[in-house]
């Protein structure tokens, strides 16, 4: 038994389905059913159920065997990790996950900059999604905005958020303390939000208002969008935090010290606020680089300012 076929055998766990699995290992999809049936022969017992189309599905035995394979393929990598800092290597690797509508690009760049040789790797999920990626060790911790619901986990709070709508210069309503999302249904929007099914949390926050907004530009990436805004084709809904991380993250491109733009003018709907915490297993293996970006992350959180909270005008 090798590390490798246990490696292959979760990934096919993980995909059920053994062309995306290969895909994802960058092997031939033979190559991996043949690897998956030798682990199978080596054990003495069938780990899946074949169906057509590569479709696959893990059956009693095989959802047992997994959860050992999961222990101790994580096992070896955090044991890689202790190794490395004992010797005071910086080239390991550090995974995370984060919620639509984070913005940490500002904190990433400078732990870069700081840690040239680490491996950073942040993807968008969904919180079922996440729950899974910290049990079973894909990832380190995630950043969310709602606690994640398991024995195993902890959720630690760290900043209280609130949208905001940017509006590009000459706006009639530019200079207001807060906006109603209701006084927007008539304009142009802009959405960079796009979650990890497709979809944007501000639409949804429309229809809650009763109308449909007019959307003339949907996508990620915040430059675009901003110029977008700029340029007064349209409004943007983004929460304070990352209208403020946008700004921080210009300010780094463009070195200079002071930025004369300011974040959006916050809604004064009651359903616009949020909560953005940190999740991780109670007892996680986090590397050096880990705890220093963990550290940043929420360092960064306790020390930004509150959104502005006036009434409506």
């Amino acid at each position: 038994m090798e590390i490798t076929q246990l490696h292959y055998f979760k990934t096919a766990a993980r995909y059920e389905n053994f062309t995306r699995a290969s895909q994802e290992l960058h092997i031939t999809q033979s190559a991996l059913s043949r690897s998956i049936s030798s682990l199978e022969e080596e054990i003495g017992f069938p780990l899946f159920e074949r169906k057509r189309g590569g479709k696959i599905t893990l059956n009693p035995q095989g959802r047992f065997f997994l959860k050992y394979v999961t222990n101790i393929l994580n096992s070896l990598e955090n044991a890689v990790d202790a190794i490395q800092e004992m010797t005071g290597l910086e080239n390991g690797s550090i995974k995370i996950g984060v919620s639509e509508s984070i913005f940490l690009k500002q904190v990433f760049y400078s732990f870069l900059c700081r840690h040239p040789n680490v491996r950073l790797s942040c993807t968008l999920q969904s919180p079922e999604q996440m729950k899974e990626s910290l049990l079973d060790g894909t990832i380190h911790f995630a950043i969310t905005k709602a606690p994640i619901d398991h024995a195993d986990l902890v959720w630690t709070p760290l900043y209280e958020d609130r949208v905001t709508v940017m509006l590009p210069p000459g706006h009639p309503l530019e200079g207001r303390k807060s906006i109603a999302l209701s006084e927007l249904k008539n304009e142009h929007f802009i959405i960079s939000n796009l979650g990890y099914d497709m979809e944007s949390e501000f639409i949804t926050l429309c229809h809650h208002c009763g109308f449909a907004p007019y959307v003339v530009y949907e996508g990620s990436g915040e430059d675009l969008t901003g110029l977008l805004v700029t340029a007064g084709l349209g409004i943007m809904l983004a929460p304070y935090s990352v209208s403020v991380g946008l700004l921080e993250l210009l300010q780094l491109r463009d070195g200079i010290k002071e930025n004369q733009n300011v974040p959006g003018i916050p809604l004064s709907d009651p359903f616009s606020r949020s909560r953005i915490g940190i999740v991780m297993k109670r007892e996680p293996f986090l590397s050096m680089a880990a705890k220093e970006l963990y550290q940043d992350i929420t360092s960064y959180y306790q020390n930004l300012a509150p959104c502005p909270d006036q009434v409506q005008n």
